[in-house]
């Protein structure tokens, strides 16, 4: 890319008259430039700007006040390094013809959970890697993000794996006698005990027919780090057990919208269960158990299931305090 080119569109004042006229790429690490890159100085020092000059930078496109000497390097002065990217990565996406595609952060969790073809690209929230992302893009590349207001930023048109309407999708739930495990037939292919919770069956299966409409094969990496309606199993005396290997169970999610969903879902079909929210919580009003302490969670009696507005880490971190706790006896 020529560097006059590059300074309108960052929207940028070249502060020099360097003699080189391109660059060859993009870097936003000091320690990983290569000569004839441009450095997108985000977040950077003084320090950052001379190492990067020191590897062979072609250009610096930065919100400090440089001073160089060197007619080899382009300084490009703008306001904000972030906005230059962001122009920057909708150029490139439009170069590109990247598809973007909104996703709810539900499902992106799951597709965190899946193996992903490099033809589509789970979009870091993260600007630094979101814009590498865009980089390191293959032409056409879907690119599934749960920040819409960025997705406006870089198009003027997505999708969204919601376009269909649950009937529209041909999958049969098989009865797994737990809310934990999901058993499905999706068109041609049974996937019998997936460790997922099958209360987000429609988040699953709408995943799974993209997936069948892009040609790409559906394949679970584990749902071991899938955090959302998160089951704690215990005995009676609150000690963890197994997964699954208890009656009883804390059910734990810290998204809030979530959490109001599980909570009607859990009170439709049970009617042993607690729902459990902090005092002052933005649930609190919904929950049988409110609590100032998380370790009043211990409190609660005979139950077969008790969700918990909580993060799961915290929770369990909370119950394994159980095994180093003295006893009497």
């Amino acid at each position: 890319m020529r560097i006059e080119n590059l300074t309108t569109l960052v929207n940028g004042e070249l502060k020099n008259s360097p003699k080189i006229s391109m660059i060859n790429g993009f870097c936003i690490d000091p320690n990983s430039i290569k000569v004839g890159m441009a450095y997108l100085a985000l977040n950077a020092t003084i320090d950052d700007a001379l190492l990067a000059i020191k590897s062979g930078a072609y250009a610096i496109i930065t919100d400090l006040s440089l001073n160089s000497k060197d007619d080899e390097i382009a300084i490009i002065k703008v306001d904000s390094v972030v906005m230059a990217m962001v122009r920057l990565m909708r150029f490139i996406s439009a170069q590109k013809e990247l598809e973007f595609v909104y996703i709810t952060r539900l499902q992106s969790s799951i597709l965190e959970c899946l193996y992903l073809p490099r033809s589509m690209c789970l979009f870091s929230c993260d600007i630094s890697k979101a814009f590498m992302q865009i980089i390191d893009a293959d032409e056409k590349t879907q690119i599934m993000s749960c920040d819409e207001a960025m997705i406006d930023k870089l198009s003027f048109s997505y999708s969204s794996l919601d376009d269909d309407s649950l009937s529209d999708l041909h999958y049969d739930l098989k009865d797994t006698k737990s809310l934990f495990f999901t058993t499905i037939l999706f068109k041609d292919s049974y996937y019998s005990e997936l460790k997922f919770p099958n209360i987000f069956i429609k988040d699953l299966v709408s995943i799974m027919s993209f997936f069948d409409r892009h040609g790409v094969g559906f394949r679970v990496n584990s749902f071991d780090d899938f955090n959302h309606f998160k089951a704690i199993f215990i005995d009676r005396f609150f000690n963890i057990k197994e997964f699954g290997q208890s009656y009883r169970a804390i059910i734990c999610e810290s998204d809030e919208e979530l959490f109001k969903l599980e909570a009607s879902s859990l009170r439709a079909k049970f009617s042993d269960i607690f729902i459990c929210a902090r005092v002052g919580s933005s649930v609190a009003f919904m929950a049988d158990f409110i609590y100032n302490d998380i370790k009043d969670i211990k409190k609660l009696d005979e139950f077969k299931y008790a969700l918990v507005f909580e993060n799961y880490e915290d929770v369990e971190s909370m119950l394994a305090q159980n095994i180093d706790e003295p006893t009497l006896f």
